[in-house]
């Protein structure tokens, strides 16, 4: 299930890429084009490459997993000790309460002042950019909670007790998530949640597909609309009064406003324009590497090859040194975790790493069908937000708490005994 969600994703960004219609020749993406496929081409044939352990070894534990109860209480602690800390989180990086955050929500359209830029000015005003041991506890227990916060859900799914005295808790913790996003103005959690949501109906639909399962079917077909009316939302907290503005001044990734997709299809076009600096502008960014730098000398060529290229052949650290305000303005985006990937490590290895990436989630796939262990889903999660990005942007490099819950994702891994000792917190 997770090669087919993968598929999803990179079809979707591939085809969003290719039918925004840009004020330069579409021919002139074809190298990002030609990268994504390969990206996705690299990881399947990884995890096709290991055969599959067809008799799954079920543990004691799987086997009494139908007298497995949840503890209610456990979970609910969960929810309020939760709900504490993001209160405090959300007051210790922007300064507001949590509601203020939920009255900006319903405001937002009629006088609330901008989220996003009053969490931009707290945070420079009180210079929380730099490392403090003030800070430390918000880094340390935030991605704590919200890995017990997927651990929980997947195994809640997996032994089918996502009953309704449940899902409230489960709920509340997900908009719980959620209000941080918000209360930042940003949208890098709306994207992950969305996708961590998307990822539990299809796995859901796996562990149970029976008639009923039919219904998830079509909350996935409708979790995309959902995710879009809220990025809309998130978009116009940026803004005063709610009203988003744009500006094409100096600008070079820009939409072509006489094209047959704006002149025929508006609706379909505002859409596109909407997401376009999001989801689209790592395909320009990448064609822009393979044009004017990698593919235009030698030295070029042999720092797209190398590990640490740029600083060795080009009088810059990165590639974006070399591109912005040259032949691209890169304004407040991402550069795509591809071509961070192949500025550190060359080509070579970075499309060898995504092949071994392949074979890891075969090997994740195989441990969790003999264990019915959670903690291998959870990291196919990750590992599914990292496939999304590398064309894209930065899901997960981009944030401290991402990076952390990998590391602690990946230590529990190599050391399950440790995960079930954790688990029997919830669970009997």
């Amino acid at each position: 299930s997770l090669l087919k969600i993968t598929l999803f994703i990179f079809l979707a960004e591939l085809l969003l890429s290719v039918i925004t219609p840009l004020t330069y020749p579409g021919a002139y993406q074809l190298y990002a084009y030609v990268l994504h496929c390969l990206i996705f081409g690299l990881f399947y044939f990884g995890y096709k490459s290991r055969k599959r352990i067809t008799s799954p070894i079920t543990s004691n534990r799987g086997q009494k997993q139908s007298e497995e109860k949840v503890k209610l209480r456990s979970l609910w602690l969960l929810t309020l000790i939760t709900f504490i800390f993001v209160s405090l989180y959300i007051n210790f990086y922007t300064g507001n309460s949590i509601l203020t955050v939920f009255s900006s929500l319903l405001l937002n359209q009629t006088g609330a002042e901008s989220l996003y830029y009053t969490y931009q000015r707290y945070f420079a005003d009180n210079h929380l950019a730099t490392f403090s041991l003030e800070k430390l506890p918000y880094i340390i227990i935030y991605p704590i909670l919200k890995l017990g916060f997927y651990c929980v859900t997947l195994h809640l799914i997996s032994h089918r007790q996502m009953s309704k005295k449940v899902v409230i808790p489960v709920t509340i913790l997900f908009l719980l998530f959620l209000t941080i996003g918000l209360a930042r103005g940003t949208s890098l959690e709306l994207f992950e949640l969305a996708c961590f949501l998307m990822f539990c109906v299809v796995f859901a639909f796996q562990k149970n597909p029976d008639k009923k399962s039919r219904r998830k079917l079509v909350l996935l077909s409708l979790l995309p609309i959902l995710a879009y009316l809220l990025f809309e939302n998130f978009k116009a907290m940026r803004y005063e009064d709610g009203i988003i503005v744009t500006s094409t001044e100096g600008e070079t990734f820009v939409l072509d406003q006489d094209s047959f997709l704006a002149n025929n299809f508006p609706w379909l076009f505002n859409i596109l324009r909407s997401l376009s600096s999001y989801f689209m502008f790592g395909f320009y960014y990448i064609s822009h590497c393979f044009n004017d730098l990698w593919l235009q000398s030698i030295e070029g060529f042999i720092s797209l090859l190398v590990p640490m290229g740029t600083p060795i052949f080009f009088s810059a650290d990165n590639t974006k040194e070399l591109l912005d305000g040259t032949y691209i303005n890169f304004g407040v985006r991402w550069v795509p975790d591809i071509v961070l990937l192949i500025e550190r490590f060359g080509l070579i290895f970075s499309l060898t790493f995504i092949y071994l990436l392949g074979k890891f989630t075969h090997v994740l796939d195989d441990k969790f069908r003999m264990s019915d262990n959670t903690i291998y889903v959870c990291m196919l999660f990750f590992i599914l937000v990292q496939m999304s990005s590398f064309s894209v942007g930065n899901f997960i490099s981009s944030s401290s708490s991402n990076i952390l819950m990998v590391i602690f994702c990946v230590f529990l891994v190599f050391n399950p005994s440790w995960y079930r000792r954790l688990e029997r917190m919830f669970f009997l």
